[in-house]
Parts: C-alpha cells; structure tokens; sequence
C-alpha cells in the first residue's frame, strides 16, 4: 500500500490507496497518484486559459509537492469517477459525502469546510413558488435537476424518488450542465454549492449543511 496517508489525513477528500509498492519508502521509488475531477466551481474547473484551478486542485498540489509524490489529474462524470474509484483506475477525488456504501471502497479524510447549498431558479420565477418545503415546491409542478450519484440527503432523496414526481426530475452527468437547462427553462430549480458563480441566480432557499453534496 501507499505510504501516504499523512498527504490526506487533514483534508477532506475521499481516498482509495492502491499499490506504489511495497519500497515506497525508499529514495528510488516514484510516487505517483492520479485525481479524479468533475467540473465543479470553484473546486475544480477549467480556466479561461486552458488551465484547471480551482481550491482542491490547488490544495493538493501544495500537498503532493509536499509529500514528494507525481499528481496527475483525469476529468470525467461524477458517476464514473466513482466507479473509477472503486476499481482503481483513479485514486482519489475530493469533496464527498460519506456514506456506507463509499466506505466499502473508500477511505475518507477528516473535513476542512464546512459548505452551504441552496436551492436556485430563475430569478423571474421567483414569486412563483410558494414556500421553501420540497415536497411542497414539486406539488406545484417544480420541475427539479439533480446530477448523478450526488448525495442529497434523505430528506431530499426521499422527495426526489416519489413515483408521483417522476416526470419531474431531471438527471444531469455535470453540475454544470443543469445551469445551462435552467437557463433554458427546460429545469426550475437544482440544489448546488452557495458559490459564485452560482450566484447569478437567486436562491430560494437556503440550508446550512454539514455533509453535503456531491
């Protein structure tokens, strides 16, 4: 395994320590690990440059510059780089949710934030929806855009997957993709990071989250 746990152990990304080898430790040997990214600002994104950025890119290449060890990075669809994950094509993304299932194949670090998330639509169609209750907002034909194998949470999971609102949910493979079908009217809401540049929406409501998406 991998002797390099102390790179991970203060931040909050998921981790999937697969074999270096067994002289890790030694000057000789390279280490090299490969981050999974999905477009998510302003965690990970591409620049106007060409360049990816963003906070966790820019965290863990301080920190394998750190620790001595390669890093080189694959962009793909949140699903697959879970499952990318699980069987060791990649070996680490960041800012997950822990759940039992990921734990299975995944250890987890301790977390360094603490996000926000908050429900956006259209700032026209804000009046338009009357209250802040999910169950609620889809009774009124809330047309809703989740991105796929994100974690929502119980309370949101259970709303989203009522039969009686199938035809209103939305899947998307990017975060990113669901701004462009609000924009375009064919979603009214998605639940996303409180971040710029989300914020050139209004959020209609707005809930503190100590383990959130995705």
């Amino acid at each position: 395994m991998r002797n390099l746990l102390r790179l991970f152990l203060a931040i909050a990304f998921l981790l999937q320590l697969a074999a270096c080898s067994p002289e890790a430790t030694t000057p000789e040997t390279d280490c090299k690990l490969t981050m999974g990214w999905d477009p998510w600002p302003p965690y990970h994104y591409i620049t106007a440059g060409g360049e990816l950025a963003g906070f966790d890119v820019e965290l863990l290449r301080a920190m394998s510059a750190e620790a001595d060890c390669e890093l080189d990075f694959e962009r793909d669809s949140w699903a697959n780089l879970l499952g990318r994950l699980r069987d060791g094509s990649i070996d680490l993304v960041s800012g997950a949710t822990i759940t039992a299932a990921r734990q299975e194949f995944a250890l987890f670090s301790a977390p360094i934030r603490r996000e926000e998330f908050a429900m956006f639509v259209r700032t026209a169609d804000l009046s338009k929806w009357d209250g802040d209750d999910l169950r609620d907002l889809m009774a009124q034909g809330l047309r809703h855009g989740i991105t796929d194998a994100y974690v929502y949470g119980a309370q949101v999971e259970a709303v989203l997957d009522d039969p009686a609102f199938a035809g209103q949910v939305t899947d998307a493979h990017f975060g990113e993709v669901l701004t462009s079908l609000l924009l375009d009217a064919e979603i009214d809401a998605f639940v996303e990071n409180d971040l710029p540049p989300q914020r050139s929406f209004v959020a209609l409501a707005s809930r503190p989250r100590s383990a959130g998406i995705p």
